[in-house]
C-alpha cells in the first residue's frame, strides 16, 4: 500500500516549485528556442522539458517505485497496476509562448485503477488546485464545492480542438450550445480549462480528445469538487486519453449529446 498522504504533500510542494521555474522561464520567453512537433500548432520548448525534467526528479528520487508518465519524456517504469505520476509540465504551451497568461503545471497520481491525487497550478495567478480521492477539492487550501445549474442558459462551457480527431465535432459543439442558449469559450488549456469549471469562471469543459497528462489531475479535481465527468474516468484506458465532458451538476442531461456524438464513441469502441 502506497503512502498517499505522503505523496501529496511532495506533489504539492513539486508543483509549485516547478510552477515557479516555470515562470522564470515566461518571463524571459524571448529567448527559448521552439520546436514543432506533430504540427505548427503543437509546439515545445526548452522550458516544457525543463520543467518536465524538475518534476520527474524530484518525485521518482522520492518514490523511486513509482512510475512516471510525461508529455515530453514519455514513460518511464510504467505500470499501471502501481503509481504512476502523470505529467504536463507546461500545459498551454502556444499560450505560454505568445505571453498570453492561460496555462499551468498539472500532475496527478495513478494508482491501482484510479486517480487519488492531482493538483494544478497556475503560476500567474499563484493559484493552487488540489484534490485526493474522497477527500474533496481545495483551490488554495480553502474548499471547493460547485454549484448546481438550475437554468442551462446561464452556463458557459469552455471547448477544446484536438487535432487527433475529426474537426466536424468542434462546430457541432458550438452550434449546440448555442442552440440551446449557452454561451462558449476557448482558452486553449485543457488543464486550466478543467478546473475553472469548479470556481464559477465557467461551468463545463468539453474536448473531443485530450491527451492523459492533460485532464487526469483535473479530473479528479472537478469530481471532488462535487463536478461530474463523462465517460466514467477509470481503469488503465485512462492513461491512452480520449473524450472528456467536465459538468456542474445540473448539466447532464442538456448536455449529454457532446460526448455521444460520434467522433468521442468511436474512440470509447462504443460503434
Amino acid at each position: 500500500m502506497v503512502d498517499l498522504t505522503k505523496r501529496y504533500s511532495a506533489l504539492e510542494e513539486t508543483i509549485r516549485h516547478a510552477g515557479a521555474c516555470a515562470l522564470e522561464f515566461y518571463k524571459n520567453r524571448d529567448n527559448l528556442e521552439i520546436e514543432a512537433k506533430s504540427d505548427a500548432h503543437d509546439l515545445v520548448s526548452l522550458a516544457d522539458r525543463a520543467v518536465e525534467d524538475i518534476i520527474k526528479q524530484r518525485l521518482l528520487d522520492l518514490f523511486p517505485e513509482d512510475g512516471f508518465l510525461g508529455e515530453e519524456s514519455g514513460s518511464d517504469n510504467l505500470n499501471i497496476e502501481g503509481g504512476v505520476w502523470v505529467c504536463d509540465p507546461i500545459d498551454g504551451t502556444a499560450n505560454f509562448l505568445k505571453g498570453f497568461d492561460y496555462w499551468c503545471v498539472s500532475i496527478g497520481y495513478y494508482y491501482n485503477g484510479k486517480i487519488e491525487l492531482g493538483c494544478v497550478y497556475d503560476p500567474n495567478t499563484d493559484t493552487l488546485f488540489s484534490a485526493r480521492a474522497g477527500m474533496g477539492a481545495t483551490k488554495n487550501g480553502q474548499p471547493l464545492a460547485i454549484a448546481p445549474v438550475v437554468d442551462h442558459r446561464s452556463a458557459t462551457i469552455c471547448l477544446g480542438i484536438s487535432n487527433r480527431v475529426d474537426f466536424s465535432v468542434y462546430p457541432f459543439a458550438i452550434n449546440y450550445l448555442h442552440d440551446n442558449g449557452m454561451e462558449h469559450r476557448r482558452m486553449n488549456c485543457g488543464a486550466l480549462g478543467l478546473v475553472h469549471s469548479t470556481d464559477g469562471h465557467t461551468e463545463g469543459y468539453f474536448e473531443p480528445h485530450l491527451n492523459s497528462w492533460d485532464m487526469l489531475a483535473g479530473i479528479l479535481i472537478v469530481e471532488e469538487a462535487g463536478g461530474k465527468c463523462f465517460p466514467e474516468q477509470t481503469g488503465p484506458g485512462l492513461l491512452k486519453g480520449g473524450p472528456i465532458l467536465a459538468i456542474a451538476p445540473g448539466l447532464e442531461e442538456i448536455l449529454a449529446p457532446l460526448i455521444e456524438h460520434p467522433v468521442c464513441q468511436q474512440q470509447l469502441n462504443l460503434t
